[in-house]
């Protein structure tokens, strides 16, 4: 998350920080990062851009409970807006859906868009899996 959107957050409120530059967390590869967050800041939300992260990282993500809210990069880019605008369209989709952020439980993977949220493809492949098991 931008640090400005952190403050941001925090104005309205929010018990939000940026890992860039803030708490230490700037820097950390995922895997050290998820382990930061379950020792250090749970419970907490981590909000994303990186739209690969629940397939890369489910093992780890699963491993330490975290909480992920993915902001829909592909969204943004079929919407044909430039590149320049990358930013404000994340900053809309987090102020947009920032009360459904809030109540994802430990452990949900949500991907949101300014149309709405989904639950991540592998995730919907899980959930797929398992009804066919019973």
């Amino acid at each position: 998350m931008n640090w400005r959107l952190g403050v941001e957050l925090r104005k309205r409120g929010r018990d939000a920080t940026a890992v860039a530059g803030e708490d230490g967390l700037g820097g950390l590869k995922d895997g050290a990062l998820f382990k930061a967050l379950a020792c250090d800041f749970e419970p907490c939300v981590l909000v994303t851009w990186d739209n690969k992260m629940p397939v890369v990282h489910a093992k780890e993500l699963a491993d330490h409970g975290i909480t992920l809210a993915v902001i829909d990069e592909r969204w943004f880019k079929r919407s044909g807006r430039p590149p320049t605008d990358q930013l404000s369209y994340i900053h809309d989709v987090v102020h947009r859906w920032l009360h459904r952020i809030e109540l994802l439980r430990a452990g949900d993977q949500r991907v949101f868009s300014p149309s709405g949220s989904r639950r991540p493809i592998l995730a919907r492949a899980r959930s797929a899996a398992a009804a066919r098991r019973q």
